[in-house]
């Protein structure tokens, strides 16, 4: 009677999600046109997140083995712009 007992990774929860965007544009007018410039940097601190935990049984090993993938979010990204209106 083939059986799996689940044992406390099952429990855990993912951990709290953290992530602090910052975002900067300055407006200007010159002639002959207007425009914006600006950054923006989401995760400045550079957190791992976790957005989910994926659990893999191997029933081919005795006793049966799980294995646990977590999937992370964004590492810190930077964006620069330049947007022109003639």
């Amino acid at each position: 009677d083939p059986s799996l007992t689940f044992d406390e990774i099952f429990e855990a929860q993912v951990p709290s999600y953290h992530s602090l965007d910052l975002g900067f544009q300055y407006r200007f007018s010159t002639r002959p046109f207007d425009g914006r410039i600006g950054t923006s940097i989401s995760n400045v601190y550079n957190r791992v997140n976790i957005l989910r935990n994926r659990y893999f049984v191997d029933f081919t090993t005795t006793p049966e083995s799980v294995s646990l993938w977590s999937q992370t979010g964004l590492p810190r990204v930077v964006n620069v712009f330049l947007e022109l209106q003639f």
